[in-house]
């Protein structure tokens, strides 16, 4: 099922891509890192055989198309059933039920088994990974001053309540396992 997604992601994010105009697949990988791979689950990596595939399903073509001197490079467009496709991606997507799913709380379940120390060094190491996803919005932040379109904004603003509320329920935790850490030290019966 996993899989299934990412593939549809994969294809709403190039023919969404495409709806805007036709496009090189540098074009299209440069978009993806520039503004996407923080949103989608996306690699440009991924391109050139998304393309592939899609060609292959009639939903986007190319051709080999030169602008002045520089090399001939292929085009890609998206077809009539290309754009249908979008609208029926895009409606899935919009209206996803979907539940986060966190390997981390897998291990959390399992976190006797590891022990305190192993359990708090998880958690700064996640905390520190917050820390680095906060940055990397706060960098799209100052590239892109000013106002945001509508869509953008609430993207940005559901990036932030995620960091917040991950980062506030990872120090109450980190809190949580303080405390019984003491619990745990106060009842071990001092050693003469």
């Amino acid at each position: 099922m996993g899989d299934r997604v990412k593939v549809q992601t994969q294809d709403l994010v190039i023919l969404g891509l495409l709806m805007d105009g036709p496009k090189h697949g540098y074009e299209l990988k440069q978009t993806i890192d520039s503004t996407l791979s923080e949103i989608a689950q996306i690699t440009s990596g991924t391109v050139y055989y998304t393309l592939r595939r899609l060609e292959k399903a009639g939903w986007v073509d190319s051709r080999r198309e030169r602008h002045g001197n520089r090399p001939e490079r292929t085009v890609y467009h998206i077809t009539p059933g290309g754009r249908d496709e979008f609208g029926k991606l895009l409606r899935a997507a919009l209206f996803a039920d979907e539940r986060p799913w966190f390997a981390f709380d897998a291990g959390l379940y399992f976190s006797p088994h590891a022990g305190l120390d192993v359990l708090e060094e998880a958690i700064d190491a996640k905390l520190r990974q917050t820390d680095t996803y906060r940055d990397k919005l706060r960098q799209v932040e100052i590239a892109f001053p000013g106002r945001w379109p509508f869509h953008l904004f609430y993207i940005r603003e559901h990036a932030r309540t995620v960091l917040d509320g991950t980062e506030d329920w990872l120090r109450r935790l980190k809190n949580k396992v303080a405390r019984k850490r003491r619990t745990v030290a106060a009842a071990v019966p001092a050693r003469r």
